[in-house]
């Protein structure tokens, strides 16, 4: 709390200095003072507008204040500017824009615009590298809206691709049993007959392709 106070006793002598705002702002996230850091990362991105990382982070203290509506519109003021400018070109490049399209993806997710958020994957599919990451997105959506036929497709073939993988299995037992959660480990979840036997039917199957 000293260092805060003096940090903001720095910046009354001296408004625009981008290392004191950048150290506030961390001690800010530190101590838990999103109001600040949001204010903080705010005034940064007005110093700075052309700098992709106090677009991102501005993102996040909106995202860590709960304002989703407002993180996404960063996001997305964000990718207005980069409008008219060549793809990323080197694999860092295409890697960074990537996670941010999956993050903008994830804020939709907590927003509760689910439908927004599935159509959005369609929208970045040929930006994004994590193809098998998409692909496990798209199905938990699919599970979360109870389009459980559509997802249980999704998550055979993800389980065709690799059998040993336990996130696969979890969303295919659950678009199986028509379940909206996946359930990673059952060992502590009391199991009725219909639910055992249907399991029972699926890893039959499961057990003759693989």
């Amino acid at each position: 709390l000293q260092a805060i106070k003096a940090y903001r006793g720095a910046l009354r002598q001296d408004p625009e200095n981008v290392k004191i705002l950048r150290d506030l702002s961390m001690l800010q996230v530190h101590m838990r003072d999103v109001a600040g850091f949001v204010e903080t990362r705010n005034t940064l991105l007005t110093l700075k507008p052309t700098n992709k990382i106090n677009w991102i982070t501005f993102a996040v203290a909106k995202h860590l204040a709960k304002d989703y509506v407002g993180a996404i519109g960063v996001l997305e003021a964000y990718e207005n500017t980069l409008k008219g400018t060549p793809p990323p070109e080197t694999s860092t490049d295409r890697y960074e824009h990537s996670e941010m399209l999956l993050y903008k993806n994830e804020l939709f997710v907590e927003a509760g615009r689910l439908h927004k958020a599935l159509a959005h994957i369609d929208e970045i599919s040929a930006q994004v590298v994590d193809k098998t990451g998409l692909t496990h997105r798209r199905a938990e959506l699919m599970l979360k809206l109870g389009r459980f036929e559509e997802a249980r497709k999704v998550y055979e073939g993800l389980v065709d691709r690799n059998v040993e993988n336990i996130q696969s299995h979890a969303g295919l037992q659950a678009a199986t049993l028509r379940r909206s959660e996946a359930v990673d480990r059952w060992l502590d979840v009391e199991v009725d007959s219909a639910t055992e036997a249907t399991l029972s039917e699926l890893y039959a199957r499961l057990r003759a392709a693989h």
